[in-house]
């Protein structure tokens, strides 16, 4: 048996297939594109449709933020010459949203938070730092104290107008939604959505409707790793099929799914068994194989190839703690990267794992873990890579290096 592996460390594995990747990007016929997206003219969608696409283009600021000088408290516009005199007359106020009028020399308006600073005034005190009476106010402190500007958000603070406000490559959020009705943009030039093709095989898999007999397993890949390929906005999971474990019926699967899909993920079938036909398959649709078999476990089996226009074909283990598990950690960083996403390379989370397995591996290697009451993460106790009670009961799973003690700083990738 093969004892070697081409990468040493999962990352390395990763970056290879990376960097032989396409562009996917949005084109008149709606087709993958192999050259870089800046060529290809985007294709819009509404704002609040955007949420988890990939920006296709930078976005500039259509005017100076904020648009004019603003008070950032509630309090009284004057000028700062004005603050030594014992009482100081208000004239009136401003509400947010009301033009500005102009402040008369040795007088005071009240003002609240993001009401435009009205001519004349520079500086804002804080309405606890005044004494009120309903025509004048006088202040609690130290006129030699105030600052000029005090309390006043100057015009274009934040960004001046043809500004980049958010890039081409990012990922829309909750929050740079906001940033991007800020500035009125309402139709969002994103990248395309990565098709996905789902491919299970195996003779005894069997629907999940389905009543199997003690020889057969219920499809649970289908629905593990398919929710896992489609957690982001810009993937579409467009087809879900299952093959017998037949080399000439999976070559055609391949081979027709590659035709309208990006990325094809297969599970099961990719081992070194008679009937693991999927290496032999993914070579034959026209795939070149970039690592068959990685010092990992759960999933030491795992494929990865690339088709000459740099679609993505990944053959996952059978089962499906090692299905979900590298879906997971791999298909997922890759799926960013086709999308466009320049963070594609996802950023770690660090917990203290205080309970692990006791043994110690020459392998990476990612046991589930869940979290105490108490806050604590601690692995799930686990039957193996077919135990799906250990997965359903899980919140995700933690990298322990070769050799490295069980316990102790780790990363956790949540589901």
């Amino acid at each position: 048996m093969k004892t070697s592996f081409v990468f040493d460390h999962p990352d390395d594995a990763v970056h290879a297939v990376a960097e032989r990747l396409a562009w996917v990007a949005e084109s008149e016929t709606d087709s993958p594109q192999t050259d870089s997206p800046e060529s290809v003219p985007p294709k819009t969608v509404p704002l609040e449709k955007s949420r988890g696409r990939i920006l296709a283009a930078d976005l500039l600021a259509d005017r100076d933020s904020p648009a004019s000088d603003v008070s950032a408290m509630d309090g009284y516009a004057l000028r700062l010459e004005d603050c030594g005199r014992d009482a100081i007359p208000v004239v009136g106020s401003i509400p947010a949203g009301s033009p500005p009028p102009t402040l008369p020399v040795g007088a005071a308006l009240k003002i609240f938070t993001g009401a435009v600073v009205p001519r004349g005034a520079d500086c804002v005190i804080r309405l606890e730092d005044v004494r009120e009476s309903p025509s004048e106010i006088s202040l609690r402190t130290r006129a030699d104290a105030l600052e000029y500007g005090a309390n006043i958000r100057r015009r274009g603070e934040n960004l001046a107008a043809g500004q980049i406000i958010a890039k081409r490559g990012s990922r829309i959020t909750a929050a740079s939604m906001a940033t991007l009705a800020n500035f009125g943009h309402c139709e969002i030039p994103v990248h395309r959505q990565v098709r996905v093709a789902l491919i299970t095989t195996g003779d005894e898999v069997v629907p999940v409707q389905s009543v199997p007999e003690a020889y057969q397993l219920r499809n649970s890949n289908r629905c593990s790793v398919g929710a896992v390929l489609d957690q982001s906005a810009a993937v579409r999971l467009q087809e879900c099929v299952h093959v017998s474990d037949s080399l000439g019926r999976l070559r055609e699967t391949l081979e027709a799914q590659l035709g309208t899909a990006d990325v094809i993920v297969l599970s099961g079938g990719v081992s070194m068994g008679d009937h693991d036909v999927v290496p032999e398959a993914v070579i034959a649709a026209g795939a070149e194989i970039v690592f068959h078999r990685l010092p990992i476990r759960p999933g030491k089996p795992l494929l990865a190839a690339v088709t000459p226009e740099g679609k993505l074909v990944v053959g996952l283990p059978g089962n499906p703690v090692s299905a979900t598990i590298n879906a997971r950690l791999f298909v997922q960083a890759w799926l960013r990267k086709i999308a466009g996403q320049n963070d594609w390379q996802e950023p770690p989370i660090w917990v203290d794992l205080v309970e692990a397995p006791e043994r110690t591996l020459p392998l990476h290697f990612y046991p589930m873990v869940a979290r105490d009451q108490a806050g604590n993460y601690h692995s799930v106790a686990s039957k193996g890579s077919g135990d799906l009670v250990a997965l359903g009961h899980s919140e995700g799973f933690v990298h322990i290096p070769p050799g490295e003690p069980p316990v102790g700083r780790r990363q956790l990738y949540r589901w």
